[in-house]
């Protein structure tokens, strides 16, 4: 009979997700399953078994092409690019068994049509969703947020958002009805209107998490999704706990949980064999007298042949129906993937409408939302229930996960997860712990090991070389700056041509911190290191004013081509680089600044600024022309705060 730490019933994500942290940190772990495969309730299916699930023997029409390349998720949630979630796959290591893209597109409905949440500065002030002056409003309403930071009093404006409810606070700016309807759902993405009445603190903190997603990868969404759906979750944080020496064993019936005379939990019974253990965890399936209903979900899951409409031909979606657009007491949300993510053969996509139920009748229920979607080929209706823990689990040893929710994001799910581990453990997270201590512990893995010291070899190969930019996880990193930079800045100060350089780093403090370690901070005339929405054209403007270099003196390096095509609308020379500025790229930029300085439209302007910089000193090739050089930095986005190396590129 063999006695573990903890046993783990069920193979959800939640579980999955526990059962590798607490291995991470030493603990003895089995992991069993009634079922046998791995995701439980959040598993991915293919047409077969979908086919299966809801229409019993029936074959899928072979028409809609091969089962094994659909991969349908059962709880279908996109993740922010810098949720906690994230952090967590990064902590553990978990990223290299998968692989994740960006999600096209956030789109909220109001007033009866579908919007783009938006993702530039351009964008905003496009969008339909407000008003000109409503956009002032609420342009300084997201200044507050940008700008806010509670450790320090300064940026508070005189506010305790530890008191001040979130309806106060938007008061303050004198916002519309719609205007706060889509902050609070569509950014803070809140399931209803009680948030308004709570401490104004929390709402804030979404808010600058949809802002950071977003900026994280600067697409069109501040959100990512597996290639092959979240079943792949699962199954990679199942192989983290193999990794640490925990144990799985699926296909597993009954999995009673035994109770000792104290009526805590000691060990689970299958098949006549009893494991014993201290603590168990599971879903709410395998201990449904400890729980109670707190709800029910209602979805419709539909394949389809075509992206949502109005969402801008999206293959990969999420569009947020808020509860007063629908006269309903909770959000509804719309869900789309497709062959773009591996989730569906090539030229068809799955949606799914979800919402908390308020009825019996889903097709009824979820009509707005499946209106949006136009012709479907195949759909299918389902309600289930919603259950939370009602034990005491210090009386019972045991930890239940809450059923999964109707949002398409997985915020409450990470703050379930982060929950339970520090109930089970006693501790709170720490997700800035470096695991390479703990992997090499696992000595009787050599294979593991084998790969490790391989890994080594090539990250240090590559820090050799520098052929790629080492990312910096914390202010005690050194970074590297891409293979020519240095070079190039020391020619350029060398005929004496002035740099400067501008970031959208959240961070200001941590950039800066490595600039100093590259010893490269005395080089520039004008540093701009903010973050903001959209694209660099506030950098450009701030540098323009403190300097008095005119846009069309300017030449400007990105790797962003939003920002390329924005600071291009000021005039500045803009190139864009994919592997940071080398002598291919600052070439390219010479000969393209000198033939738009010797454009028809500047030729009037010659003589005054060449007077200008020859009085400033700034001549080059005999020319009084100034190459005011912007080395853009890049942010290689990969520690869980969001602190990272600003790398020259």
């Amino acid at each position: 009979m063999y006695e573990y730490d903890v046993i783990v019933l069920g193979t959800g994500l939640k579980e999955c997700i526990l059962s590798g942290l607490l291995s991470v940190d030493g603990l003895k772990v089995l992991h069993m399953d009634r079922n046998d495969y791995y995701g439980g309730a959040s598993t991915s299916l293919n047409l077969t078994q979908l086919w299966k699930r809801f229409r019993g023997e029936d074959k899928p029409p072979e028409n809609l092409g091969s089962s094994r390349e659909f991969n349908v998720d059962m709880i279908p949630k996109f993740m922010m690019a810098n949720e906690v979630l994230v952090r967590v796959l990064i902590h553990t290591d978990v990223t290299k068994y998968l692989h994740f893209k960006a999600v096209d597109g956030s789109f909220v409905y109001n007033k009866g049509k579908i919007y783009k949440v938006p993702a530039t500065d351009v964008e905003a002030l496009k969008s339909p969703l407000m008003g000109l002056f409503e956009k002032r409003r609420a342009r300084k309403f997201f200044i507050y947020v940008q700008d806010y930071d509670s450790n320090d009093p300064k940026s508070h404006e005189g506010l305790d958002l530890n008191q001040v409810t979130a309806r106060q606070l938007i008061s303050k700016y004198g916002l519309e009805d719609d205007t706060i309807d889509f902050i609070g759902h569509a950014l803070a993405l809140h399931l209803d209107d009680s948030y308004l009445d709570e401490p104004a603190k929390g709402f804030v903190e979404r808010v600058k998490l949809y802002a950071e997603s977003l900026a994280r990868f600067q697409g069109g969404s501040p959100y990512i999704y597996p290639l092959y759906g979240l079943g792949e979750l699962p199954q990679a944080f199942a192989r983290l706990s193999a990794v640490y020496g925990g144990t799985y064993m699926l296909n597993k019936p009954e999995c009673k949980v035994e109770f000792g005379d104290d009526g805590k939990a000691v060990g689970v019974t299958s098949e006549g064999e009893t494991a014993k253990c201290k603590k168990v965890v599971c879903d709410p399936s395998y201990l449904p007298d400890k729980v109670h209903k707190v709800g029910k979900v209602a979805r419709a899951i539909c394949i389809m042949s075509h992206p949502i409409p109005d969402t801008n031909n999206c293959h990969s979606a999420q569009v947020i129906l808020p509860q007063k657009q629908l006269g309903r007491k909770s959000d509804m949300y719309l869900f789309c993937c497709s062959y773009a993510h591996n989730v569906a053969p090539k030229g068809k996509f799955i949606a799914f409408v979800t919402t908390e139920a308020e009825t019996d009748q889903p097709e009824v229920e979820l009509k707005p939302g499946i209106d949006l979607l136009g012709p479907v080929d195949e759909i299918f209706y389902d309600i289930y229930d919603r259950y939370h823990p009602i034990n005491d689990h210090e009386a019972d040893s045991c930890f239940i996960s809450k059923s999964y929710d109707a949002t398409t994001h997985f915020e409450t799910t990470v703050q379930d997860v982060i929950d339970m581990y520090n109930k089970i453990t006693g501790k709170v997270l720490d997700l800035s712990v470096d695991l390479s201590a703990a992997r090499h512990a696992s000595s009787q893995f050599g294979e593991m090991e084998d790969i490790e010291k391989v890994k080594a070899e090539a990250v240090q190969l590559m820090g050799v070389f520098q052929v790629i930019p080492k990312l910096c996880r914390s202010k005690s990193d050194t970074p590297y700056l891409f293979p020519q930079v240095k070079g190039i800045m020391h020619a350029l100060k060398h005929k004496r041509v002035d740099l400067a350089i501008a970031s959208k780093s959240p961070t200001p403090d941590i950039a800066r911190t490595y600039l100093n370690k590259l010893n490269i901070t005395s080089m520039f005339v004008a540093q701009e290191i903010f973050y903001n929405w959209g694209n660099k054209t506030d950098h450009l403007q701030n540098i323009h004013s403190k300097t008095g270099v005119p846009y069309n003196s300017m030449l400007f390096f990105d790797d962003d081509d939003n920002n390329i095509q924005g600071v291009s609308e000021l005039g500045v020379t803009s190139i864009l680089v994919t592997n940071g500025v080398n002598l291919g790229a600052f070439k390219q930029g010479l000969t393209r600044f000198s033939q738009n300085w010797n454009a028809p439209k500047n030729k009037n302007k010659r003589v005054n600024i060449g007077l200008k910089l020859m009085n400033r000193s700034w001549k080059l090739k005999q020319k009084y022309t100034c190459y005011f050089t912007y080395l853009h930095t890049i942010e290689k986005i990969s520690n869980p705060h969001f602190t990272n190396i600003i790398q020259l590129l």
